[in-house]
């Protein structure tokens, strides 16, 4: 009887997290594309992508395989909703998966849960993460447009490579900041609740 009390009380608790999971994950990704929506482009030029820090604290939060599926079709998918070019797609759908497995990696390779505390270090993972995305968008792009000819696909490259290193770069910084100012608004909201 007592073991039957006790499956139906940690099944019960997986119940209500699974739950909070299913409900925080849409609103926190929606919550970064509204956000890179509405913020401006730095100097013409660099363009913050808060998607990406919710991306991957929806990861931190969550550190699983099934959550870096989740998240990152969450993710490409309200980018193309929120009229993103489909011509991105692909790329755009291969950073995000790969960025977030790698902020999945780092963060479960440095025992998660209590690093999860941590603010400059889950920050140094997203900035870790932002660089992984840039590269893999930009390897992803130059690729998938020089295999199939897509010269829509390689007008991104017109800037130089050196100004899309910076681009990335700055992002990373950017989004480092960021995820601090977050992750600060997090734990007092977590500790007065």
């Amino acid at each position: 009887m007592v073991k039957k009390m006790n499956v139906r009380k940690i099944s019960m608790n997986t119940t209500k997290q699974l739950t909070k999971m299913l409900t925080l994950t849409p609103i926190l990704i929606v919550l970064g594309q509204i956000l890179t929506l509405i913020t401006p482009s730095l100097f013409g030029l660099i363009r913050p992508d808060f998607a990406l820090v919710f991306l991957f604290l929806c990861v931190i939060i969550n550190p699983t395989f099934k959550q870096v599926m989740i998240a990152s079709l969450l993710t490409v998918g309200l980018s193309l909703l929120a009229g993103a070019n489909p011509l991105f797609l692909m790329p755009s759908l291969i950073d995000r998966l790969l960025s977030a497995m790698c902020c999945l990696l780092m963060f479960k390779l440095l025992k998660g849960k209590n690093m999860a505390q941590n603010t400059t270090s889950v920050s140094l993972i997203i900035f870790i993460s932002t660089l992984v995305s840039g590269i893999a968008y930009l390897f992803s792009v130059f690729m998938i447009g020089s295999m199939i000819g897509m010269q829509e696909l390689l007008i991104i490259f017109k800037m130089g490579l050196s100004l899309l290193i910076i681009t990335v770069g700055a992002t990373a910084v950017i989004n480092f900041f960021f995820a601090k100012f977050i992750l600060k608004i997090f734990k007092l909201v977590t500790h007065s609740a």
